[in-house]
């Protein structure tokens, strides 16, 4: 109830609304408040971001699977340990909308959302300041018209 509560908080009462692949209208309010976003997230397939890294190329293949909700579409997960520095989470990709990036840690509490947004690059982007801590965190990535396989970067840049 609280991850719920904190999620509706965070996003705000006039959350954009978006368009899924079978025509339904959704609020990204609604997908970011519901007590599903773990269950809506495709943890087993996540990708491990280490320290050393700090970039990976995530490839997303749509699937029918049982495991979520008729229509959902789940957000791909990216985990990464936080250190005792803030950092900056970046997302790049060829999204066919505009794609929700949420950071939460390692229970699905809540710590930033943006929405993708064009660049000059002409890619879709979003930055996003991350506290720091300890424990991991997940970064989760979403877009409601994913239709075809796909690539985007993540970065973790600590500061």
């Amino acid at each position: 109830m609280m991850v719920a509560a904190s999620l509706a908080f965070a996003v705000g009462c006039a959350a954009p609304t978006t368009e899924s692949a079978e025509g339904d209208v959704e609020s990204t309010e609604d997908a970011l408040s519901s007590s599903s976003l773990r269950q809506r997230t495709a943890l087993g397939r996540a990708h491990v971001l280490g320290a050393a890294q700090g970039e990976v190329q995530v490839d997303y293949v749509p699937t029918a699977s049982t495991e979520y909700a008729a229509g959902a579409v789940a957000f791909e997960a990216v985990h990464f340990d936080a250190s005792a520095r803030s950092a900056v989470v970046e997302v790049a990709g060829d999204f066919p909308s505009s794609a929700t990036v949420v950071v939460t840690d390692d229970q699905f509490r809540l710590m930033a959302v943006a929405q993708t947004s064009a660049s000059a690059s002409g890619l879709s982007e979003a930055r996003l300041r991350v506290p720091a801590g300890r424990g991991g965190r997940f970064i989760l990535v979403r877009d409601p018209l994913w239709s075809k396989p796909m690539a985007f970067n993540v970065s973790v840049v600590t500061r």
